[in-house]
């Protein structure tokens, strides 16, 4: 018997302008780990994911997830989990609209195995806006750091698309989160996301860790 579940993750008590993109940047990309006991599921197929944004805007994003053990990012410069062949779900346009939930339906669903779970949002829409927007997100209680992200004036990011770390060689115009931000608050700010779940009575689903 398959059920369809929908699945909020946080409790949208603060605002972020970091996660899940940076619109005030023209390329920027984060990755968030969940936790399982967060997501709440053994397993199951992931077909959509929804934010909630203070504004209308438009921007030009690739969508990944990956299954992962990995807990936490233990640099303050974001060592970034490599996105393998296959954890690409969404790539396009998404209008967000004002005071209310965007959902992006995944043009290949995911196939998530019960374990952690890592979502990386890259926005390369190449322009910004000049007053960020924000989305409803919220912080750990434990001051676990499950953020990294990078951003960008005129460069592409595939580099950290391809699990590149920011203490490696790149353009001067790169910025980490903890030489732009204070890590302690950036890094324990996650997105508040909703996930739409396909699950079966019969056992777990395959994927890639």
């Amino acid at each position: 018997t398959y059920a369809q579940t929908p699945i909020t993750i946080g409790d949208g008590s603060t605002q972020s302008q970091i996660v899940p993109l940076m619109a005030d940047y023209e390329y920027n990309l984060s990755q968030q780990i969940y936790l399982q006991e967060e997501i709440g599921i053994d397993a199951g197929t992931i077909s959509s994911i929804a934010f909630y944004a203070s504004s209308n805007f438009t921007r030009n994003i690739s969508v990944y997830m990956v299954n992962t053990d990995k807990s936490s990012f233990t640099s303050s410069n974001g060592d970034f989990i490599a996105l393998p062949e296959g954890s690409l779900l969404y790539e396009g346009e998404v209008s967000f609209k004002m005071e209310d939930w965007t959902t992006i339906e995944f043009q290949t669903p995911f196939s998530y195995t019960g374990s952690n779970l890592m979502l990386c949002v890259y926005d390369h829409t190449g322009e910004y806006i000049a007053v960020a927007p924000s989305f409803k997100a919220y912080s750990a209680t434990d001051g676990v750091q499950r953020t990294a992200g990078v951003f960008s004036y005129g460069a592409l990011l595939e580099e950290f698309v391809n699990g590149g770390t920011l203490e490696s060689e790149r353009p001067g115009n790169f910025w980490d989160f903890s030489e732009y931000y204070d890590p302690e608050t950036v890094a324990i700010t996650r997105s508040q996301i909703k996930l739409t779940v396909t699950t079966n009575e019969g056992g777990g689903e395959g994927g890639e860790d």
